[in-house]
């Protein structure tokens, strides 16, 4: 395993596959990045990112931006960020990710609920944060459990999302906010706090969780996000000032401030235009 690398200043358009991956390193950085495009000649049997780590100890993931990262031609996954196999002690922060096929962040791993060789190899997943971060438009609105901001497969246990913002396109009905797309085994001890998710249209939105255990929602805001359709959290461990009016979540005594953090990202991104090519 190398140590100490830094991964820094990159830019990357057009690429066929995965746009950057750093493996297998311990006390590594990866900054200031930039990603569009990732997968432009994505194949059936490939899975493919925009900016990912894989099997890495003690990571600063931070500054980088990812866009428009494709599943064409049969190819999976499409997020613009990953979080792979084994990592550990990862920080993820102040990473923009818009605009991606496959949904803003993956998070996965090898583990399942028997641990297998390359685990005991390589080690564990966990112990990683991912906060205050931006997720815009991300999602397929053919395929609508492709997430808006978070995607989990196995066993990704004891992770912090903390004061990420995630703004949801208004063309995609009944998004995925946060998908367990593996039913091979469940992950635990999650915890989701102090997030924003907001949605500009009204189509609805869902956390398709069902493989997820002992994970805990504190003190996030859901403004305009419908039930409608959704599982999403029981009304009993949302924190004591959520409110449940009607078909809609939200704390009143942020409302303010979330429709002036929704009007001011929409300013900042108004440049950027979405979709797909077909």
């Amino acid at each position: 395993m190398s140590d100490h690398l830094c991964c820094d200043g990159n830019y990357l358009e057009c690429i066929g596959g995965d746009g950057l991956v750093l493996s297998s390193a311990s006390n590594v950085r990866v900054s200031k990045n930039i990603c569009y495009f990732a997968s432009y000649l994505g194949r059936k049997g490939y899975w493919n990112a925009g900016i990912w780590v894989y099997n890495v100890k003690g990571c600063r993931f931070e500054n980088n931006e990812c866009g428009y990262t494709y599943r064409l031609n049969g190819a999976e996954d499409g997020q613009g960020f990953d979080l792979d196999n084994c990592c550990e002690d990862v920080y993820f922060v102040n990473n923009l990710a818009h605009h991606n096929q496959g949904g803003g962040l993956l998070c996965c791993n090898l583990a399942t609920s028997v641990p297998n060789e390359k685990e005991k190899q390589q080690g564990r997943w966990g112990n990683n944060w991912v906060y205050r971060n931006l997720f815009y438009h991300n999602g397929d609105k053919k395929e609508p459990t492709r997430s808006a901001m978070l995607t989990i497969a196995r066993q990704t246990n004891c992770a912090i999302y903390r004061n990420n913002l995630v703004l949801l396109s208004p063309e995609i009905v009944n998004q995925s906010i946060v998908h367990t797309e593996d039913e091979s085994t469940f992950c635990y001890f999650n915890r989701f706090e102090r997030n924003l998710f907001l949605s500009e249209g009204d189509n609805g939105a869902r956390f398709s969780m069902k493989m997820m255990k002992d994970s805990s929602f504190r003190n996030n805001a859901f403004f305009h996000v419908k039930k409608k359709g959704s599982k999403p959290i029981e009304l009993e461990k949302m924190p004591p000032v959520m409110s449940f009016d009607e078909d809609i979540f939200a704390i009143p005594s942020l409302s303010k401030r979330i429709q002036f953090a929704f009007a001011r990202a929409k300013r900042a991104f108004s440049f950027m235009k979405g979709g797909f090519k077909s």
